[in-house]
């Protein structure tokens, strides 16, 4: 090769070089116009400049299946997508969305959001609700029991179910609901007997069952199956293995799931429908109503502990002697945070939730560190303020295949990307 040849090919090459490490950020930088105040309108153009820092980590493709408004929201943008509408049951009730003392479930297999609970005050509808991230709308998975077949003659008291959709109670769920396989079936797991009141009606404006008593009935584990839309109930009353506003979180190393209360630890399988092992709490898992999130890259659990000021108890699982393992409480001075979610960021491998006041909180395990993020807004609806979750929801979950958390705040679902 002569030395014009030489020249020529190391300018190819550093321009074919530039192109490449060029993609990512043209395909980061897609979608609306971005401007620097609190509001951002997704309506003002089709081009916009970054915002916010850059990536921690390298910027992922996208999957076939992802929502690209959503997968493409600029870093520390909350994207509003619209308030939650229910028409279940279908002769009347109340159908609020299950947030109250509940939680939001995401998916990865299926790529959805369910959410099922809310209690027998605020809303009465029985179906599971699904989040899709085609339509960014909500609907129900199958029809709810109807308010004429809430009656005593239609419990199971078994179960404390409907006779005649198999249906449980609307009940709290609080942080106790998993996703995991069991014998090639995806199920939705309720690990918890729930705040089921007196009346499992009480929302319905049905002559004659507005309130009645439920008598002796036993709340079983419950098993949504996500195919089939089918409920099925385990042999265990969780009440006689757990406090029943524990948290709960899938260990994906062993395939248990870890309940974890003031009292210690429980290693339950799902498969066997057993207790196998239990652990004590260390002095490091105070209070109850709080979250258990699991945080991949070093396969920890973490305790968050709501109050004036969070705290958090990391929990290394002994998968060898689970009797071995020994909570420790590691941070002491989070934000203060209500009753409410956390989740895994799997995009910038932080833990965040408790979103209060228009923002939300961030925890780094590895540093031990916290910070707290006032949101900018992206809206199609003229919303100026997030605001906060529902002081007694647990209504957060992120969203792997798109990078973002899904939560409930001021009546509204909202998407959001932190880095």
């Amino acid at each position: 090769m002569n030395q014009r040849s030489h020249k020529l090919y190391f300018k190819m090459t550093a321009t074919v070089l530039l192109f490449i490490t060029a993609i990512p950020f043209f395909q980061n930088c897609q979608g609306s116009h971005i401007t620097t105040g609190a509001i951002l309108n997704s309506t003002e153009g089709s081009s916009r400049s970054p915002a916010g820092p850059s990536p921690a980590l390298p910027l992922p493709m996208p999957d076939p299946t992802a929502n690209l408004k959503l997968f493409n929201l600029v870093p520390n943008t909350a994207f509003d997508l619209g308030s939650f509408s229910c028409n279940q049951p279908s002769d009347g009730g109340v159908c609020n969305a299950g947030t109250d003392y509940s939680r939001l479930t995401y998916d990865s297999q299926t790529h959805q959001v369910l959410s099922w609970g809310g209690g027998h005050g605020t809303t009465v509808h029985t179906d599971v609700q699904s989040f899709n991230f085609s339509s960014l709308k909500w609907s129900a998975h199958t029809p709810s029991t109807l308010c004429a077949d809430m009656t005593t003659a239609n419990i199971v008291p078994e179960t404390a179910s409907w006779r005649t959709t198999g249906q449980p109670f609307a009940r709290h769920t609080w942080d106790m609901g998993v996703m995991a396989d069991i014998n090639g079936a995806r199920k939705y797991i309720i690990l918890t007997s729930g705040g089921i009141g007196n009346s499992a009606a009480e929302g319905c404006n049905v002559a004659g069952n507005a309130a009645f008593p439920l008598g002796t009935i036993s709340a079983k584990i419950m098993l949504y199956d996500v195919a089939t839309g089918k409920w099925s109930y385990s042999k265990q009353d969780p009440g006689n293995l757990w406090y029943y506003a524990s948290a709960a979180e899938y260990d994906p190393i062993s395939k248990m799931i870890i309940v974890v209360n003031g009292e210690g630890g429980s290693v339950y399988d799902p498969v066997t429908d057993e207790v196998v092992a239990r652990f004590g709490n260390g002095g490091a898992l105070p209070g109850y109503s709080n979250n258990l999130v699991y945080y991949p890259p070093n396969q920890k659990m973490y305790y968050i502990q709501r109050g004036a000021q969070t705290f958090v108890s990391e929990i290394e699982l002994n998968r060898t002697n689970w009797a071995a393992t020994t909570p420790k409480m590691i941070s002491t001075n989070g934000p203060p945070s209500e009753e409410s979610g956390w989740a895994y960021d799997n995009r910038s491998q932080v833990i965040g939730g408790g979103v209060l006041d228009g923002k939300i909180s961030v925890y780094n395990p590895p540093t031990n560190t916290w910070s707290v993020e006032a949101m900018k807004i992206q809206t199609d609806y003229g919303t100026t303020a997030i605001g906060s979750m529902p002081s007694s929801s647990h209504a957060l979950d992120f969203d792997t295949n798109e990078g973002v958390f899904i939560f409930f705040a001021g009546g509204r679902t909202w998407a959001y990307r932190y880095k």
